[in-house]
């Protein structure tokens, strides 16, 4: 467990040391586009749970549409999101009352309904402050997303192999960012 633990928390400094060096670059277009694809990568632990709610997944459709042709859309639209609060609400009634095993997949869908509200929250800020960028905090979304996914996949998992999924949604994130970075924002698109 030490062992695991140890890799984690290395992959996860790796990600929050390089969103760091591109929030220092004044480089944030990676940053919404990274915590898009961090939200996406989890998606399927929310509608694992909830499989007619496609208010998530809306909401990563648009955020990859304004990312992929910005000039197209003056901001992008939340309408799929609005409800995120009550989503939330009820998840948190169920869990009050569920099992360990349930309650697992409870969080797992939380968090992975965190991921996709704070990665749309970075693509609706970057799309409201076309001139600012405001590197911080892209870099403070994009890092909170990054973990929230990280925390779903935590939770997703079965017979104690948490860490061990937590572990490799971060060495996923840090590939992810890594090529993002290598390849330049426009490369990698939806």
């Amino acid at each position: 467990m030490g062992y695991i633990l140890e890799r984690l928390l290395g992959r996860e400094n790796r990600v929050r040391d390089k969103i760091n060096v591109l929030r220092s670059k004044h480089d944030t277009n990676i940053l919404p586009r990274f915590a898009v694809l961090c939200a996406g990568h989890v998606l399927s632990n929310f509608e694992r749970v909830y499989p007619n709610d496609d208010r998530p997944r809306k909401a990563i459709e648009s955020a990859e549409a304004y990312l992929t042709n910005p000039s197209a859309l003056t901001a992008i639209s939340l309408k799929p999101v609005a409800g995120i609060s009550s989503i939330r609400e009820g998840i948190y009634e169920q869990a009050a009352t569920a099992g360990s095993a349930i309650e697992r997949s409870l969080s797992s869908a939380l968090d992975s309904l965190g991921a996709v509200e704070t990665a749309v929250g970075s693509i609706d800020y970057n799309a409201a402050n076309p001139e600012s960028h405001a590197p911080m905090l892209l870099a403070d979304l994009a890092y909170s997303t990054a973990v929230f996914a990280a925390r779903s996949a935590r939770h997703a998992a079965h017979n104690g192999k948490g860490p061990a999924a937590e572990c490799a949604e971060r060495s996923w994130q840090y590939r992810t960012l890594m090529n993002l970075i290598n390849e330049g924002p426009e490369q990698h698109l939806f």
